[in-house]
């Protein structure tokens, strides 16, 4: 904020909330092998990063519910499944730009992949099911042009998904 002059901002205060972990959620989590690492850093935001293949999370406390913050962890994890050394989907080694077809696509598999998720721990995707919906609306404008793209993004969703499992020998 030091170097800002002549411009009037303020930060918006962070609100934190008392959410419960899951234990289905943590088990999944704990359990996986051959995943990239969480990490957290300042700041709120969540992102994969597929140069150095980890995942920044914010804590559960900034999310607004705890079915938020794992339908987050799990979006992360299924763009983490697209790395050169797993799946190697283009979408994460041959990424065109934020908008851009691989890009939205990878997008639609990540979500996808999380939904499909949150039904295999049993979180409560009825409250997040508007925002879910709305994020892959918003993506599926950059794909209008291509119709069947959103059954080849449930099909590689479900081979992240299943990568995923085989790699979680804990969690049943």
């Amino acid at each position: 904020m030091d170097n800002i002059e002549g411009i009037d901002f303020t930060f918006p205060e962070i609100t934190l909330r008392e959410n419960e972990s899951i234990e289905r959620c943590d088990t999944l989590l704990n359990s996986l092998k051959n995943m990239p690492e969480f990490v957290q850093t300042e700041g709120s935001r969540c992102f994969y990063v597929p140069s150095k293949d980890v995942i920044n999370v914010v804590p559960m406390s900034q999310f607004e519910s705890s079915e938020s913050y794992y339908n987050t962890a799990f979006h992360e994890l299924i763009h983490g499944t697209g790395h050169e050394s797993r799946l190697a989907r283009p979408g994460i080694t041959e990424s065109d730009g934020f908008g851009k077809k691989k890009y939205s696509e990878e997008e639609l598999i990540a979500e996808i992949g999380a939904s499909f998720l949150a039904g295999i721990t049993g979180i409560d995707r009825a409250s997040l099911m508007e925002n879910n919906t709305a994020y892959i609306q918003g993506w599926l404008g950059v794909l209008k042009e291509d119709k069947r793209f959103v059954f080849r993004a449930a099909a590689e969703a479900q081979k992240a998904v299943n990568f995923m499992l085989q790699n979680a020998p804990d969690f049943d």
